[in-house]
């Protein structure tokens, strides 16, 4: 018996794809997932991924097998550090037109995060400020993290013992792209009189990130004399 008005035959069925995404897993690497519309056995899926949004490889096919569900999964190797996967997936079957989705993306763009504030430093020549911290982690670099304090400030990855300057800057190293959460010490240890500020750059090929800043000042008087004069306020230097 031919179907009536209401129904569809598998052949002439339209082809849909619904929910294509690409993303990362819990394990990091990228899973691209999706479903036909109207499920139907027959239907070729072929999953493209590009590097340059331009030229488009095919990379898996599946072919569904009944008409009750229309589910795909595909996973690989993560992008290398400092670019993006591309993905389309093309749905076709003899006798019918074929359907190409959007495009989706998984991007391993490098990534700095620095997390913590700094209060105001105070010093005296010769004697270094009180120490802050904060921490900082890094993902999909390229290159190893460099660390530069502003003028005036050191900066240190090992709790103190070796610090380092804006004439010589930290440098953390990637391993994997990845660097792991790092506490970074801070102090002003200025030779010269006078007020201090600025920006502490976090700088990889591809990323960079100024935050978080110091201010200070340092007292040829010492800390203990300077200090019952001197104050912060809204994150500038105002001296009584």
């Amino acid at each position: 018996m031919p179907p009536g008005p209401n129904c569809t035959t598998h052949s002439n069925r339209k082809l849909a794809v619904s929910n294509f995404l690409a993303k990362k897993s819990a394990t990091h690497h990228p899973r691209s997932t999706g479903n036909l519309s109207w499920p139907q056995p027959g239907v070729q899926l072929d999953l493209y991924r590009s590097s340059d949004k331009i030229n488009f490889t095919v990379v898996n096919t599946q072919t569904s097998t009944e008409d009750t569900a229309g589910n795909f999964t595909y996973s690989e190797n993560i992008p290398p550090p400092g670019s993006t996967y591309y993905y389309v997936v093309r749905a076709s079957k003899a006798g019918s037109t074929s359907i190409t989705s959007d495009t989706s993306s998984v991007t391993s763009t490098p990534t700095i995060t620095a997390l913590g504030s700094l209060g105001g430093f105070l010093q005296g020549i010769g004697t270094p400020s009180g120490v802050q911290a904060y921490t900082v982690s890094a993902a999909n670099l390229t290159t190893s993290l460099t660390i530069t304090p502003p003028a005036g400030f050191e900066v240190s990855a090992d709790g103190g013992t070796t610090w380092y300057n804006s004439g010589s800057p930290l440098v953390l190293p990637q391993t994997g792209g990845n660097v792991s959460t790092t506490t970074i010490s801070v102090r002003l240890n200025s030779f010269t009189a006078g007020p201090y500020s600025g920006n502490i750059a976090h700088t990889a090929t591809g990323a960079g990130y100024g935050q978080p800043g110091g201010i200070g000042h340092c007292s040829d008087r010492g800390a203990t004399g300077i200090g019952a004069r001197y104050s912060m306020a809204a994150g500038c230097e105002q001296c009584r």
